[in-house]
């Protein structure tokens, strides 16, 4: 069943740019980054594997900031099992609405799987228009970047 996700250029465009910038964000933080992401034959892998002392498959989500707070730090119910199958986390991102030339990408925060699978299961979507049943991490639920790194050094 489709979502409510536009299948655009922009919206392709979006997620590739979290991807490149969680990428060089683990990178200058002296993470090891297998950017899978890169591979389109890998389409249905994590995008990211990250390595300190241990590694975590991670992937990552881009929300356009206007719809951040509604709907954004979801992953669909019906997709969580595929997602837990190829990710141990999830990067969440946020960025302006409009794709320009300098458009800053924010790491919002990171959520293991398991965080994600105790979260609020909740109907989301534009009025109007079908709902999707989500899990919602809720915005003071996301771990830190910190903490992430941590895991990382276990």
């Amino acid at each position: 069943m489709p979502g409510h996700y536009s299948n655009t250029i922009n919206s392709h465009l979006r997620g590739k740019l979290g991807e490149i910038a969680c990428a060089r964000w683990l990178t200058t933080n002296g993470v090891r980054v297998d950017p899978i992401f890169r591979d389109t034959s890998k389409i249905k892998d994590c995008d990211i594997i990250a390595a300190r002392d241990t590694s975590l498959r991670l992937d990552v989500k881009t929300w356009d900031q206007t719809y951040w707070d509604e709907m954004g730090r979801c992953v669909a119910a019906n997709q969580l099992s595929k997602l837990r199958a190829k990710a141990d986390g999830i990067l969440w991102c946020v960025s302006s609405p409009k794709l320009t030339s300098g458009v800053v990408v924010k790491l919002a925060g990171w959520s293991p799987i398991a965080d994600i699978e105790i979260s609020p299961r909740r109907m989301t979507g534009p009025k109007g228009r079908r709902q999707v049943d989500n899990f919602q991490v809720d915005n003071n639920k996301m771990r830190p970047l910190s903490e992430l790194l941590a895991a990382l050094d276990r």
